[in-house]
């Protein structure tokens, strides 16, 4: 008997079984698919669950990492495209979950693809199938870094999830997959991060986060959360010491500094295998 059930009633003795496994798997739909769910189940930072989350991405791409040592380059790059694509079915079937478990569904302000990680869906299948570079380089040094930050600080929309629902599943399996797709394509030999896209991927940042602005003003949005701070991220002490919108330029220049790193960092490790293989 489900608790809760007949409450300020006794529960009747001949309930039909069919009954009670429709109201068992109405609760079971509540928990994965809605925000209908206590507050001891729900997502929150800092907690086993998180922690979970996190290492469980951070071991598959190790594992993928390490089974690319051990097949061809063709086997590899194809595995690379085939998650691009399981990528992009994740942006689709995300929606229509969304649609189907979340009564606030909103298609034109929350589910386009106008986030940086939600671009990710489509921008990195096509760099993987066009070879184009530029996106490439850009995947890495932009998109992955944000969806690092996507990972360690969840917008507080997630805490009204549990903590085992398909949202926060998908949120980890779509933000993981812009992450591990760009370092694997470097361990394939898809693309080398290299330093002279730099000033092109800021202006191409530039140039969107502009368009993204205007867009939001026209939709009422919160692309980017360009108009106000993402709930329980930096944005929000950021916001308090530099108002709004005066918190989007740190951010701006905490991207900047984020492409300069992931550079930086690619550049030490290829001179590290450079000095090693010469000895």
């Amino acid at each position: 008997m489900i608790p809760g059930a007949f409450e300020g009633a006794e529960a009747p003795s001949n309930i039909p079984e069919d009954y009670e496994r429709g109201m068992l798997m109405s609760s079971f739909y509540d928990l994965f698919l809605t925000r209908n769910v206590p507050e001891s189940l729900q997502f929150r930072i800092l907690t086993i669950p998180y922690f979970v989350y996190l290492l469980i991405t951070v071991f598959l791409t190790f594992l993928f990492f390490r089974y690319f040592e051990r097949v061809g380059a063709d086997k590899a790059k194809r595995a690379i495209k085939g998650l691009s694509l399981f990528l992009l079915f994740i942006f689709f079937f995300r929606i229509y979950t969304d649609y189907v478990g979340d009564w606030d569904f909103d298609l034109v302000g929350e589910e386009l693809p106008f986030h940086l990680c939600l671009l990710a869906c489509f921008v990195l299948p096509f760099a993987l199938f066009t070879g184009n570079e530029l996106l490439m380089n850009f995947s890495y040094t932009l998109l992955l870094p944000s969806a690092v930050a996507a990972m360690l600080m969840p917008t507080g929309a997630y805490n009204q999830y549990c903590y085992f629902g398909w949202f926060t599943i998908s949120f980890y399996i779509h933000h993981g997959l812009v992450v591990m797709i760009p370092i694997l394509a470097i361990k394939a030999k898809i693309f080398t991060p290299d330093k002279k896209y730099i000033p092109k991927m800021i202006g191409m940042a530039v140039v969107y986060a502009i368009f993204i602005f205007f867009l939001n003003k026209l939709l009422g949005a919160n692309y980017m959360f360009l108009n106000t701070p993402s709930a329980g991220s930096i944005m929000v002490p950021l916001a308090k010491v530099f108002g709004n919108p005066g918190y989007v330029a740190p951010i701006v220049l905490i991207g900047i500094i984020a492409m300069l790193l992931m550079n930086t960092m690619w550049a030490g490790i290829r001179r590290r295998r450079v000095v090693v293989g010469d000895q």
